[in-house]
């Protein structure tokens, strides 16, 4: 039994040694036979998949418009393959898989962050008046993406950047037509073959 609490704890990547010892003792008519075993049990916990970042390009871009790449690069894990995962606030981009790229991700302003209206939108509209430079800017992004990294026994691994997603204000006709290159390139893209079971 541990004495401090502290000394009970599996702690990732490190090896733990317990040890179990049995003595018995026969005394028979035959003869006295003594026999003694000890057992030694070593466990190995896995570290997190660590020590990675998620690189994306470019750092500024146009809501709905403006195709970003994201790379989970230099992950490193005990429990080999790896799968990303990325999200961002609001939304999953992709559940964990193989591939460390998420191609052609098109991403929109949060709504508490746009100015589509209510304090938060007066509060933008009036942070907008000081013009940002890029760095700023990117120093600052207005959406977070996440990668999450998974080893085959489930640990997870996390990562984060942020990107300046600059809103597009359309009205009329122009949204109308923007809405509909979205969902021709949408469906241009999707598989939509009757899927056979």
């Amino acid at each position: 039994m541990c004495k401090k609490r502290d000394m009970c704890k599996i702690v990732a990547g490190a090896e733990h040694r317990s040890g179990l010892g049995l003595c018995a003792a026969f005394d028979g008519p035959c003869a006295y036979v003594q026999a003694a075993a000890v057992g030694v049990a070593s466990v190995s916990a896995s570290a997190l998949p660590s020590t990675g970042v998620v690189a994306v390009s470019p750092r500024k871009g146009l809501e709905l418009e403006t195709p970003f790449e994201l790379v989970a690069e230099y992950w490193v894990g005990d429990e080999l393959p790896l799968k990303y995962g990325y999200e961002t606030d609001d939304s999953v981009l992709r559940t964990p898989t193989a591939n460390p790229k998420l191609a052609n991700v098109r991403l929109s302003v949060p709504v508490a962050k746009s100015g589509r209206g209510g304090r938060s939108g007066r509060l933008l509209r009036r942070a907008r008046r000081r013009r940002l430079s890029d760095e700023e800017e990117a120093a600052h992004g207005n959406v977070t993406l996440y990668v999450m990294v998974v080893d085959q026994v489930g640990a997870k691994g996390e990562g984060e950047t942020s990107v300046v997603v600059m809103e597009i204000v359309v009205e009329g006709e122009a949204l109308a037509n923007l809405t509909n290159e979205l969902l021709d390139n949408a469906f241009a893209a999707a598989d939509l073959s009757p899927s056979e079971t």
